[in-house]
């Protein structure tokens, strides 16, 4: 995770924790796998209709702040 991630999360989560009372929802969803249907042999990597069901499922149901996608 990169600085700018970290950060980014960071504020995410406060903002999900401050106005979750008011129904707003703020949601990260950390990508942290190269991205492709094809990757070098050895490298693990998700489909990406695999992340696109992650993202869907974030949107939708609202229920956790964070999803990390990983190999």
């Amino acid at each position: 995770m990169t600085a700018a991630q970290a950060a980014l999360r960071n504020w995410v989560l406060n903002l999900n924790g401050v106005l979750a009372d008011k129904g707003v929802y703020a949601g990260d969803v950390a990508i942290n796998v190269f991205i492709s249907a094809k990757t070098p042999e050895g490298v693990p990597y998700p489909d990406p209709d695999d992340i696109a069901r992650i993202q869907g499922h974030t949107h939708i149901h609202r229920d956790q702040p964070e999803h990390t996608v990983t190999g």
